[in-house]
């Protein structure tokens, strides 16, 4: 599967099945780094030269969304603005004949803009072998996100740090404007200086509802060849506490509080002071629950 990504626009692929029994074509020499599509029909040229007979050369165009060259409708349907290679790669195994000794020739600007979890486990079942390129693209003026990283898990109410990294090319310091977004919400923005090509921005943030948030980072660096990696994506989770009943005899027991900003979710019934009974659970706060005008003291004992 080959041909590479136009700019904001994914890439195509080309699919290469040798006829039963015969060996696959050789796939072309690698290709320096170099420009969007540039390159593409040298390389379907060289396929097309060197196929043996009774193989076939099929081209599959890929973006946010795969189609097979001169077959369905030409326009995206997920649109260009990235590039989704695990789900062409399956698009493009979906095709082939479990009959032929089947490649695939992969051409691309070698910036996906989805992850490949499941990508490579795909291709290890099928022994489907992928030979990969790089289209030609003047890397060395590319300005882009390296990583955005934030703790896989937090509990409500703890404080944590958001770092991104900032690469370019080393030379003359740059200013990149970024903006970050938290679920989609209004954007935090600023900029960052690039020295000696690298960069790194540090915001503080404190989450105290249970559940899943995405922080989007952005950049818009002038003149940027590849805007593909301009974009990367954090995800946390903040994990809900465990229920707590709490029996005091305390209307307002200070624990209920303290329980509650540890990210518990605290029941207490009222009004035990009033009961003629004992309690199960006992508040771990110093001090006594009364039993009438007997008292009793606040630790445990024992444990069944």
């Amino acid at each position: 599967m080959v041909l590479p990504d136009p700019p904001a626009s994914g890439g195509r692929l080309e699919i290469q099945a040798s006829a039963p029994g015969l060996p696959p074509a050789p796939p072309p020499a690698d290709l320096p780094a170099s420009g969007p599509a540039a390159g593409a029909e040298e390389i379907q040229a060289i396929l097309e030269r060197h196929k043996h007979a009774g193989d076939r050369v099929r081209l599959v165009d890929f973006a946010q969304s795969a189609v097979l060259r001169e077959r369905g409708d030409s326009v995206f349907a997920g649109g260009t603005a990235g590039t989704d290679m695990e789900q062409a790669l399956a698009y493009t195994m979906a095709l082939m004949s479990p009959n032929r000794t089947n490649r695939i020739l992969m051409l691309t600007d070698g910036w996906p803009t989805t992850p490949l979890d499941q990508a490579a486990e795909q291709l290890i079942q099928s022994r489907i072998p992928v030979d990969y390129r790089l289209s030609v693209t003047f890397r060395e003026a590319d300005i882009r996100i390296e990583q955005i990283r934030t703790p896989a898990r937090i509990r409500p109410g703890e404080a944590f740090i958001l770092e991104a990294t900032l690469a370019g090319p080393p030379g003359p310091a740059i200013t990149v404007p970024w903006q970050i977004s938290k679920n989609g919400g209004a954007p935090l923005r600023g900029t960052a200086t690039l020295l000696n090509g690298k960069a790194t921005v540090r915001l503080a943030d404190r989450l105290s509802t249970p559940g899943c948030s995405a922080y989007e980072m952005t950049i818009t660096p002038q003149n940027d060849p590849i805007p593909e990696n301009n974009r990367a994506v954090s995800f946390l989770e903040v994990t809900g506490g465990n229920g707590v009943l709490l029996l005091s005899g305390y209307d307002r027991d200070p624990l209920a509080p303290f329980l509650e900003a540890q990210g518990f979710r605290v029941q207490q019934p009222s009004g035990l002071n009033r009961l003629d009974a004992r309690p199960a659970g006992l508040s771990a706060c110093p001090g006594l629950l009364r039993k009438g005008t007997g008292r009793r003291p606040a630790h445990v004992r024992g444990q069944a």
